[in-house]
């Protein structure tokens, strides 16, 4: 009888079930069968032939119950495993699409090596046969997987391609061995450590790159396994599996969100000269599930020279080492020191009358946004593997800084010892004396930002200055040329900032009038009503400042007062 059994059986599996697979698809553990070698076909004759054997010699041999019972029982444990196996993958399949899931608890990288690094992978594997929607599948799926009970892979190499760059392999992928419980309702903690080698870094470069500034969006990845599977004591034939990965638009991991929290400039001691050390403050709003160490690092700033291409060195940089934890955000420090500036960030531009470095501080006075560049350096800090150095020393980074709006950079700003005389009103127009003449001692006081902790000074000064009567503007006060001025540091109290007490003297400036009939009526008010009139002042001063790295030229620095002006 039980030799009439096993031939039906495998007489049924000698027209094996073939379904159709897109080796790119989605493939689940237990649906990989129709990918592999098949051992059935002509085996089924000396399977039968050693059954029918093996029947005669039952029936001659007397065999306690017990021991009958127990090969009878343990030959249909095999026979329904193989039926599983062999015979049903595409149902198996399609029941472990909807009934397993996996589910990441932590993802972190463990450490760098010399190749690349080492990622641990926790995660929770699940099989839910609610999930599974037709009846029929679901009963199969449980019964099968009850019998089955786990399923365990060996170490594994997975390759990874990437097929729109003409399938690059960029990394290797060594898989421990796992056993995982594909039982109904069993959950099963995962706990994987894989070595990740890196096989083309100029590859990797080039995707970083893209991501960095923007253009990355869409990505395939091809990865590539020979996965070796055991079931109880049956192992079960090296199956080939694939899978195509594709990321686009918000699938794409977005760039962390930074913040410059403080930048701060000191003047410092260098071997018997002064140096301007920079200090940041930086916090990234990091969203993403990794947790890695980011080791302390070493990165060259670079800022744009006189073209969109030219970016010249400013400064390098050390940053501290600092933990990223998933979905939190953290804080890291960043410090350099400035010895000398290049030659060529004080060179006029063409087209223009400023040098790169004073258009760069003029953005920051201001409260204009610019961007540096930030690029790693090729040789590397102790500890830190070649080939990091050698993608980041090609990769530059834009980073973007804010600017700061200085209201009320200079206050304070008056005229005292006011001489005003009026033009001649014989003398030809346009010309020298056709003018009034505006006399008296120039003072005031510029603050310096807090983040500025260096000596500077100013040694000249000019301005463009509109003069208004009765809010509106009549004429405009000609202090275009260059004057000299005097500076001392102070301290004020109530006031936490360092600041610049300039003077000046201001001898017969040119108003220069652009509205007659406003000017008359306030000839009518001094000359005839003998009136005091008032005159606002609103001007852009532009200051030439020297400082321990060189002179610089900030423009447009606003300034107002107003003047009381009688004859």
């Amino acid at each position: 009888m039980l030799g009439k059994i096993r031939t039906r059986i495998f007489k049924s599996s000698s027209q094996p079930i073939r379904p159709s697979l897109d080796p790119n698809e989605d493939q689940p553990l237990l649906s990989q069968s129709d990918h592999i070698q098949r051992y059935d076909g002509s085996h089924d004759h000396v399977e039968n032939h050693s059954l029918r054997k093996g029947g005669k010699s039952l029936r001659k041999e007397v065999c306690p119950w017990p021991t009958l019972i127990s090969i009878i029982v343990t030959v249909s444990l095999t026979i329904m495993i193989l039926l599983v196996v062999f015979i049903g993958p595409s149902f198996i399949g399609k029941y472990a699409k909807e009934a397993i899931s996996i589910e990441p608890t932590k993802l972190s990288v463990d450490s760098f090596t010399s190749t690349g690094l080492e990622a641990r992978v926790q995660a929770d594997f699940k099989v839910d046969a609610s999930q599974v929607s037709n009846k029929y599948l679901r009963n199969i799926g449980r019964f099968s997987t009850w019998i089955a009970k786990k399923v365990g892979s060996n170490q594994s190499l997975v390759q990874v391609f990437l097929p729109e760059y003409d399938n690059l392999l960029i990394g290797i992928i060594t898989v421990p061995r796992f056993v995982v419980d594909i039982r109904n309702d069993h959950t099963t903690s995962l706990d994987l450590l894989l070595k990740i080698d890196l096989e083309n870094k100029n590859g990797i470069r080039i995707i970083t790159n893209k991501w960095l500034d923007g253009s990355l969006d869409r990505i395939q990845i091809l990865a590539k396994a020979n996965i070796a599977l055991k079931t109880g004591i049956i192992s079960l034939p090296t199956q080939s599996m694939s899978k195509l990965l594709i990321f686009e638009g918000d699938n794409l991991p977005d760039i962390p969100h930074y913040d410059i929290n403080k930048l701060t400039f000191n003047e410092v001691p260098i071997y018997g000269n002064s140096g301007l050390a920079l200090g940041a403050s930086i916090f990234i709003d990091y969203k993403h599930i990794l947790e890695f160490d980011i080791p302390a690092l070493r990165f060259e700033i670079l800022i744009q020279g006189c073209g969109s291409e030219n970016f010249i060195k400013l400064i390098s940089i050390t940053t501290d080492s600092t933990h990223l934890y998933p979905r939190l955000g953290t804080s890291f420090e960043a410090k350099g020191i400035i010895t000398k500036l290049p030659e060529p960030l004080f060179q006029t531009c063409p087209g223009t009358k400023v040098s790169p470095i004073e258009t760069l501080i003029a953005s920051y006075v201001h409260g204009n946004n610019f961007t540096v560049m930030i690029q790693g350096f090729e040789s590397s800090a102790q500890g830190i593997p070649n080939w990091i150095s050698e993608i980041l020393s090609t990769v530059k980074v834009p980073l973007t800084i804010l600017g700061h709006q200085y209201h009320g950079l200079i206050r304070n700003f008056t005229i005292s010892d006011i001489n005003f005389s009026l033009p001649d009103f014989l003398a030809e127009p346009e010309s020298e004396k056709a003018s009034p003449k505006l006399s008296g001692h120039l003072e005031a006081i510029a603050d310096i930002p807090k983040e500025i902790n260096f000596n500077m000074s100013v040694s000249q000064a000019r301005a463009a200055v509109d003069v208004l009567y009765k809010g509106a503007k009549f004429g405009e006060l000609d202090l275009h040329e260059w004057q000299k001025v005097d500076c001392e540091l102070i301290k004020e109290q109530n006031y936490t900032v360092t600041s610049l007490k300039i003077k000046s003297d201001v001898n017969n400036a040119p108003l220069r009038i652009i509205n007659d009939s406003i000017f008359t009526d306030i000839i009518a008010a001094l000359l005839f009503r003998r009136e005091t009139v008032l005159f606002k002042l609103i001007a852009l001063v532009d200051v030439q400042v020297s400082t321990v790295l060189g002179k610089f030229l900030i423009e447009d620095l606003p300034a107002n007062t107003t003047l009381p002006i009688k004859l």
